[in-house]
């Protein structure tokens, strides 16, 4: 088991007339799998489960990126209440967010059936 500190910080001393300064940390224990890659084939329609969440703890939190040269789009899908929360990631963008892991998969689809790689990791 490992211990992942997850940091972020804005600053700003431009945008308003006041200096911007906020920093978050918060410790996440790894207790599966840490960073691996997928190759995504999916194409609109028919999304790719890339992270179920029967496999996790609710407080999570979820790292992606796209690794690929193709556009990424990402769904947070309740399969409960049919919600589903939508994301775009261009290539070489990346996004780390709290996931609640309760009856939500992360699917993801892609905008071409190849160049689409997604790296992604789960911290408990």
């Amino acid at each position: 088991m490992a211990t992942v500190n997850l940091t972020s910080t804005i600053t700003s001393t431009n945008l308003t007339s006041d200096s911007l300064l906020s920093t978050v940390l918060k410790s996440a224990t790894v207790t599966q799998g840490g960073i691996s890659r997928t190759n995504v084939t999916a194409v609109v329609g028919a999304p790719l489960t890339l992270i179920p969440h029967a496999s996790h703890s609710p407080g999570a939190y979820v790292y992606l990126k796209n690794a690929g040269s193709l556009n990424i789009y990402v769904k947070i899908e309740a399969t409960a209440s049919g919600a589903v929360y939508d994301m775009f990631l261009d290539a070489g963008s990346w996004a780390l967010f709290p996931w609640a892991a309760d009856t939500s998969d992360i699917r993801v689809y892609a905008s071409g059936a190849t160049g689409c790689l997604v790296e992604h990791g789960v911290f408990e």
